[in-house]
Parts: C-alpha cells; structure tokens; sequence
C-alpha cells in the first residue's frame, strides 16, 4: 500500500517560510528500498514494524513509534526489514526549511517520538491537494504543528540522553581553555541556543556555570591538596589569566585561592 498526496503547486508561495510539499502513508514489504538525494525535508513515522534508514552513514533502525528526519539535500536511504514495515510521512519545501528543523531541535537521524499524531497527518490528507492559498497556508501550519510535535516528544525522549553525552565531554575537557558551548554544538550536531536550553532544562544551569562550576571545585582540591602556585592552578583549571581566575575563584567561594589554601 502506497499513498502519496502532493500540493497541487511545485513550490510553495513566495511568502510560506516551510511548506508541506506531500503527505504520505506507505507500507513496504520486506527488502522494499529506496535511495536517493531530495532536495526538501522529511519526517517518516513509524507505525508497524521496523526498517533501516542509513543516514550519514550509519544505519539506523526505525520501529514503532519512532521518527527518521532528513533535511534538504541529504541521501534518503532506506529498506524494509519485516514482513510488512508501515510508515507515514511528510516532506517540506521552501527557503528556510533547514533552518526551521534544526531551531526546533529536529536533527537528521531516528528517533523514539511516541504514538504517530494521525490526525495531523489524516488533516493534511483531506486538504493539501485543494488548490488556494488558504489551505497552503492552513498546510504550513500543520507542518509547524507536526515539526513541533517532534521537538516536544524527542525534548521529552532524547534529552537525557544527549546531555549525558554532553557531561561526558564536558568531564573529560573542562579544563581545556577552549571548551566553549560553540564547541560542543559543533561536537554533537545541535545548534548552540538548543544545545544551551536543553541543558538548562535538565540541570538547571547553563553549559558555561556548570563548566565554571568544574573549575572551581576542582581548583578548591588542587589548592587543598597540592603544592603547585596559583598560576599553574589556573592554568590547570583553563584560565589563561591567573588574576582573572582569581577574581572568579573570590566570587564564586568567597575567598581568595591565598586565603582558601592558607584556611585550608
């Protein structure tokens, strides 16, 4: 079964940032592939079954309840892997479309986003062949809507996860004076004002105070139990200058590191 809606333009209006370009509802047999560059975005949803969706490479299964995002230009590269692998889906077209998905935290690769929200996709059914500037607009719409449905089931499903990631690499380089959050959303593929709200969201600071909160218990042991001076204490915790290190040390633990170590 293969059923695929298209808007009856071939672009969106000039003034639709993100529309939806086609709606689809397929299920594929066992082995079923396809393969090819598009240049528009997409989201597939599962519904029954699973199959394998190679995206930058790395082949990654999508089952029940699972999305697959691609953005614009990317290799769209799939196979069935059950008896029968049901799906739907949707594609996006217009200027700003990568720009949207990545706002919204919707990153290319697959993921667990709960239950199909079917009435999204059964609206776009019943309107996105009518041909009037009313509905494409009504289509945009619930294309936003479906976007952000992915953003608050993948918030919910994907954060710990991706901050546990981003700990990990913030434990093995907080001392490394150039560890910055545009660093790590480079590292992790996420823009930096997505990368810094999720992170919030979970552990209620930001990615540069908990940074800052690493150097300084960390320079609280090194004074304690060490006998190297201020300076190479400083440079130890990724400050380049010791006088500033010192003036947040103060901040941050009330005391100077002279006064810390010699109270210590």
């Amino acid at each position: 079964m293969k059923k695929l809606l298209f808007r009856p333009r071939k672009k969106p209006s000039a003034n639709i940032a993100m529309g939806a370009r086609s709606i689809g509802h397929y299920i594929l047999k066992k082995n079923e592939s396809g393969g090819e560059v598009k240049p528009f975005g997409q989201v597939y949803w599962g519904i029954k079954g699973r199959g394998v969706h190679t995206i930058k490479g790395v082949e990654q299964v999508m089952e029940e309840n699972h999305i697959a995002v691609y953005y614009p230009g990317m290799l769209q590269n799939y196979r069935a892997l059950d008896k029968e692998w049901e799906y739907r889906f949707c594609t996006f077209d217009g200027p700003i479309v990568k720009e949207i998905f990545e706002t919204s935290g919707v990153l290319p690769g697959v993921y667990h986003c709960g239950v199909s929200p079917d009435s999204i996709f059964k609206q776009l059914e019943e309107i996105i062949q009518n041909y009037s500037f009313v509905i494409e607009k009504r289509c945009s719409s619930l294309a936003y809507e479906l976007i952000t449905h992915c953003h608050e089931k993948n918030m919910v499903n994907q954060k710990n996860e991706l901050i546990d990631s981003v700990l990990i690499y913030i434990g093995e380089s907080w001392y490394d004076k150039n560890l910055s959050v545009n660093d790590m959303a480079l590292k992790f593929k996420i823009h930096r004002t997505t990368l810094s709200r999720k992170f919030q969201a979970v552990m209620k600071m930001t990615p540069n105070e908990y940074i800052l909160k690493l150097r300084m218990q960390n320079a609280e042991i090194m004074l304690k139990q060490s006998y190297q001076t201020i300076s190479q204490i400083a440079q130890l915790c990724g400050f380049d200058d010791p006088n500033y290190f010192s003036r947040i040390f103060s901040q941050k633990i009330g005391l100077s590191p002279k006064a810390f170590r010699q109270n210590g």
